[in-house]
């Protein structure tokens, strides 16, 4: 008998047979391992930060375009194998992406110079690009529409979730065994992981969308209609902001408490990981509002769009106030809501892309989107770091950082607010009548 908690019964036939809540949950958890170890990866330069500079003689500029190198190929790979991902099973494309992480580690091992960092974290983006968007969708085929909330916030929480237990014990490793023994460490964690997704891995059931306009032109899906939708370029620009706050967060948070803050390194390292800990609660906590709305008769509009526009909004603000508040708990209260808020909106980014396009569409569409606002990652870190060695002071230095980031953020979330209306731009695009 269909489980009660995956299937959709306000959907009329889906062309599929109801899918195990066993085996749905089952593939949840390990994407949330994945997506964990996705971000744990993406934390550990910034980390690191300090002896790397002083170990390869590094000023801001220069550590901030190494830390910019990792979405060089990052946003070409999301794409490509976004299109990919609309024909060859997402078990595979993850398994192989899994393994292919724990490899870029090589350069590091083998010599640990600045020519093999640049070489490690370009591979490295290159092969986490198309993560994220290829897990999504690899998720969405195992709930219908009304029941994804909750299993994509899991599994977005478990990027954020994945800096919190990272930062802390990367940070162990670090201090105690220099910073190369964090890049072993992360590379056991991948291979462990593509193990046992070989073991529990499987590709979900709900291949197919239903309803007369999905039937009426199953071979010829358009992407034009989707790409060119309010929804889909309100959310694009809204991710952008977000999605260069992360790139901030990751890179450079653990030297702005200690050199803006005051903290020792130590201290440093278990203070960043609250943003990320913030973010964790909102993430799981925001999606399962939403479900709850959408299944009492709220408008996709009002329990997506808006809320993950709202939210980029009080993000950028609190990242105003930041530098005009002195140091301590305050200060500390607000780092976390700038950096940990926004996040929360990202599921719901996702569960709008799937709701306006195709399914055959949709890992390709999800994948461009990754790849343009990655671009926001690409020059975050660098901008920072330029605008710090330009600076008087490191203090100086960050509060224009902040500031540039906390526009990106608010232009971004009225956007988001204005544009995005999903109900209106899936019956363009033939997902919903």
């Amino acid at each position: 008998m269909p489980d009660p908690g995956i299937t959709d019964r306000s959907a009329p036939a889906l062309r599929t047979n109801a899918p195990s809540a066993a085996r749905a949950w089952a593939v949840v958890a390990m994407i949330t391992l994945l997506m964990a170890i996705n971000f744990a990866e993406k934390s550990v330069l910034g980390l690191a930060a300090d002896p790397i500079m002083k170990e390869l003689h590094l000023d801001a500029s220069e550590f901030g375009l190494l830390a910019s190198s990792f979405y060089l190929l990052f946003s070409l790979s999301a794409v490509l194998v976004g299109f990919l991902a609309n024909r060859v099973r997402a078990k595979w494309i993850l398994g192989i992406l899994a393994v292919a992480w724990s490899l870029t580690a090589l350069p590091v091992f083998l010599a640990g110079s600045l020519a093999m960092l640049f070489a490690s974290r370009i591979t490295l983006g290159a092969a986490e690009g198309p993560t994220a968007p290829v897990a999504v969708h690899a998720v969405h085929k195992w709930f219908p529409d009304r029941r994804r909330a909750m299993p994509t916030a899991v599994t977005q929480a478990g990027a954020v979730l994945g800096t919190v237990i990272a930062v802390p014990v990367l940070s162990w490793f670090i201090l105690h065994h220099g910073w190369r023994s964090a890049w072993l460490v992360l590379a056991a964690s991948c291979l462990v992981w593509a193990a046992g997704w070989l073991v529990v891995g499987q590709e979900g059931p709900l291949t197919d969308q239903a309803g007369p306009a999905a039937d009426a032109a199953p071979d010829a899906p358009r992407y034009r209609p989707v790409l060119l939708s309010g929804s889909w370029l309100g959310m694009l620009v809204c991710a952008f902001g977000v999605y260069w706050a992360v790139a901030a967060n990751l890179a450079w948070v653990p030297t702005y408490l200690t050199k803006a803050g005051g903290y020792d390194p130590a201290t440093a390292g278990r203070l960043a990981a609250l943003p990320s800990a913030l973010g964790t609660l909102a993430m799981l906590v925001l999606p399962w509002l939403s479900g709850r709305w959408m299944r009492r008769g709220a408008t996709s509009r009002c329990a997506r769009g808006i809320p993950a526009g709202l939210l980029a909004i009080v993000s950028g603000c609190c990242l105003l106030a930041v530098s005009a508040v002195p140091a301590g708990p305050l200060r500390l209260v607000l780092l976390s809501l700038a950096f940990g808020l926004p996040v929360a909106g990202v599921p719901l980014m996702y569960l709008v892309n799937a709701e306006i396009s195709p399914v055959r569409l949709r890992g390709a569409t999800s994948g461009l989107c990754v790849g343009i606002v990655t671009f926001g990652g690409m020059f975050a870190p660098v901008a920072l770091g330029r605008q710090l060695d330009a600076a008087a002071t490191p203090a100086a230095g960050y509060q224009a950082g902040f500031a540039l980031t906390a526009a990106l953020l608010i232009v971004g979330g009225i956007v988001a607010v204005i544009a995005v209306n999903p109900e209106r731009d899936a019956r363009r695009t033939g997902t919903r009548t």
